[in-house]
């Protein structure tokens, strides 16, 4: 394979992919149409440019073209502050509603648990001791 004219022609590909990446969330229907096909297109480009052995370096940057087009794709992204924030305020209380009777349930049995020890301590002066 020759590896200058396999960049040549698959360049304008990648450089596309490249930008319709940068602006994913100002893309028309066509313009994401044309994302997944140039992702699956540049996919198969970085497999055969793997299974040829040549320039690791530009294999590298088509790896993390790949990995960017395929995490605006599939809608992936990374955590953030504001993810854990809503977590806190939003996620955790509401489960913690919607199981309200298990909870209230569970902290009424360890009352009870806590009380019957306490009154078996206080009565049994050999517990005391």
């Amino acid at each position: 394979m020759d590896l200058d004219l396999f960049v040549t022609e698959r360049r304008p590909s990648w450089e596309r992919l490249h930008k319709l990446v940068r602006r994913h969330r100002r893309l028309t229907g066509e313009e994401v149409d044309e994302l997944v096909e140039l992702y699956q297109r540049v996919a198969t480009d970085l497999s055969v440019l793997r299974s040829a052995g040549h320039d690791p370096a530009l294999a590298g940057w088509l790896s993390g073209l790949v990995a960017r087009a395929r995490a605006v794709i599939t809608g992936a992204h990374a955590g953030s502050w504001r993810d854990l924030g809503r977590f806190f305020t939003r996620s955790f209380p509401a489960a913690l509603y919607r199981l309200r009777w298990w909870w209230l349930a569970t902290a009424a049995a360890n009352v009870v648990v806590a009380v019957a020890v306490g009154v078996w301590i206080a009565a049994d002066p050999e517990v005391q001791a």
